[in-house]
């Protein structure tokens, strides 16, 4: 049993990828690590990765696997971290946008290889 206490994920596959969200969203309520910044990026990864899981409802154009949910998620978190931690670190306004517009470049440019291949 996860950290989401008594909820159980029913069978589906979606109901595991809710399931995960859901536990990772009270994993990082109960260790009380959030700020209201990290609460702000936090709500955002999570309403990326609910977009796919909506569509998948909505229509067969869009077939995530659990991998891919893990995958969005991973680099969804890291870049928010790093995003964190260049607000928290870096105090020169400009170098913190060109960082900040850096790290979306990056973010954006990885996420289009692994949608559809822009390198290969």
């Amino acid at each position: 049993m996860g950290l989401a206490g008594n909820y159980a994920p029913n069978e589906s596959q979606d109901g595991k990828i809710a399931y995960v969200l859901y536990d990772t969203l009270a994993f990082y309520v109960h260790l009380n690590m959030l700020t209201k910044r990290r609460t702000i990026l936090l709500s955002i990864i999570i309403a990326v990765l609910l977009v796919p899981l909506i569509a998948m409802q909505l229509t067969n154009e869009v077939n995530w696997s659990l991998g891919d949910f893990v995958a969005a998620a991973t680099l969804l978190l890291g870049t928010g971290f790093v995003f964190d931690l260049i607000m928290n670190k870096v105090k020169a306004p400009n170098l913190r946008l060109v960082l900040s517009i850096a790290l979306l470049l990056l973010l954006l440019t990885i996420w289009a290889e692994l949608a559809v291949g822009i390198f290969s």
